[in-house]
């Protein structure tokens, strides 16, 4: 991805709730929260390199409106 910009750009508002819940799709948002992610879970040592981290990360968001795993 070559976009650079921040998170709360005014020129390109994200509703973290729309992007979660797929209302909204935008490439960049969604990198910045699997990225932090995946950094996050490198730190945890959930696995032992970034990339897998990424990966692990990816298929997280993924799975994010799955049924499994949830506690209700």
């Amino acid at each position: 991805m070559d976009d650079t910009r921040r998170l709360h750009d005014p020129d390109y508002p994200v509703d973290l709730v729309a992007l979660w819940t797929g209302a909204q799709r935008d490439t960049f948002a969604q990198a910045t929260v699997t990225g932090t992610a995946a950094l996050a879970l490198w730190a945890l040592g959930a696995r032992d390199t970034v990339p897998e981290c990424d990966a692990l990360a990816l298929t997280l968001w993924d799975q994010r409106h799955t049924s499994e795993g949830k506690t209700t």
